[in-house]
């Protein structure tokens, strides 16, 4: 839990201004260290001067502001954020890179900025992945080259990891590459998990493993890619418990109830029940207004309305996880999850 200050730069071409980075608590210090996370996805950018964009993405500045008040907050700052995919849709316009890094640096600076690929990073016909032509033709190379994540560095287009920050163990899959061939990391990844250091378990990826969504459009529809995801994962998940599951790429907020094959599961305070699926994509894009009519029984909450992000706040006993509304920052959905 210690204060960084740094700069880059060389003697030739000169230095930045002087920045500070907080590393996280440990685990170990005591039980009552926690961490907050903060979860974006399909956000986009925006410049504040409107000059014509490809895509501008004017509620994503809304988003940005909220995220960096709780970076300087005055209580427990944010420590970290997770970016799980759809991030600045260059979508081949190099400029769009430059503009969404000016938009994010004055939190990417200060807490890591993490992320997963979205189809509008990576997708492109004949490569490989599992979309269409999202990604303008980029197939991922300018998100690898400028986030550089715990991936392995020598294997090109594999942007699957791992890491640990303070009690939670995050799990990082691409929806956009092929299942199986990441089902044995996975498989390896969660069976390494020691809950004594890390008793929470959060996994990420772009496209949604349940998602209230009408769209069945073969290849790469919502409900197409979810079910191919469960019948990979689910099982998985639920071998090891994992407690909270993340995803964007529908534009909007939905949560289900901690849920196993359709099913909500229910147990004791304190005890494991089932992964919670959360969907959290509207952080600046244009919303998806793609969902029944009636949302299914264990999707407890959906959001089609208004762009936000999501607060995770953990130490070793409990998890909370909060959506926060972009247009009034004001907490409009909690789950706290409890471990003895």
């Amino acid at each position: 839990n210690r204060i960084i200050f740094y700069r880059f730069g060389s003697e030739q071409d000169g230095w930045s201004a002087e920045y500070q980075m907080r590393t996280p608590p440990s685990v170990q210090q005591n039980k009552s260290s926690a961490v907050k996370v903060l979860v974006v996805g399909d956000m986009g950018t925006h410049s504040r001067d409107e000059f014509t964009q490809h895509w501008g993405c004017p509620p994503s500045r809304n988003t940005t502001d909220a995220m960096l008040a709780e970076v300087q907050g005055n209580n427990l700052d944010a420590g970290l954020v997770l970016h799980v995919g759809d991030l600045s849709y260059a979508v081949g316009y190099a400029s769009v890179w430059d503009q969404f890094h000016e938009q994010i640096a004055p939190i990417s600076s200060q807490i890591p900025w993490m992320v997963a690929l979205g189809n509008h990073e990576r997708d492109w016909p004949g490569t490989g992945s599992n979309g269409l032509i999202d990604s303008g033709g980029e197939c991922g190379v300018p998100t690898e080259l400028r986030f550089r994540m715990p991936w392995n560095q020598r294997i090109i287009d594999k942007p699957w990891y791992s890491f640990n920050y303070g009690p939670i163990h995050f799990s990082v899959l691409s929806s956009e590459h092929d299942f199986e061939e990441q089902y044995p990391w996975m498989k390896e990844d969660l069976s390494a998990v020691d809950r004594s250091k890390t008793p929470w378990v959060v996994v990420s990826l772009h496209r949604p493993v349940y998602i209230d969504s009408i769209n069945y459009m073969p290849i790469d529809g919502d409900q197409t890619i979810a079910k191919q995801l469960r019948l990979v994962f689910e099982d998985l998940f639920m071998e090891h418990e994992v407690d909270l599951v993340l995803a964007g790429h529908h534009h909007s907020y939905q949560r289900s109830c901690p849920l196993y094959q359709h099913e909500c599961k229910q147990s004791k305070e304190g005890e494991y029940a089932a992964p919670v699926y959360v969907i959290s994509g509207n952080a600046g894009f244009s919303l998806t207004p793609t969902v029944f009519p009636i949302p299914p029984k264990w999707m407890k909450v959906v959001d089609i309305r208004h762009h936000g992000y999501t607060r995770i706040t953990a130490d070793k006993t409990s998890f909370t996880l909060e959506y926060v509304r972009g247009d009034d920052r004001q907490v409009h959905d909690t789950v706290v999850l409890k471990r003895h």
